[in-house]
């Protein structure tokens, strides 16, 4: 059985390269990313199960990089 945290773990592992390039996430590993670049607070609009907004706290210092990473995802898919 495959736990979500396992899952989610392989995800970011896979993608990390692509969605953290140019940023300063690029070198870090998986812990870094998950304990110090992950939790800045912030707001998601959901209307009919798709984000509409997302706001990242502005006065984190990593909040407009993560938002720059964010954006290719969502430009993706």
């Amino acid at each position: 059985m495959v736990l979500l945290t396992d899952l989610a773990h392989n995800l970011l592992a896979w993608t990390r390269g692509w969605l953290f390039r140019s940023s300063p996430f690029a070198e870090a590993g998986i812990d870094r990313i998950v304990k110090e670049f992950f939790p800045i607070p912030g707001k998601v609009r959901v209307e009919e199960g798709q984000i509409v907004k997302l706001r990242l706290k502005a006065s984190h210092p990593f909040a407009n990089p993560m938002l720059a990473c964010l954006k290719r995802v969502f430009d993706r898919f």
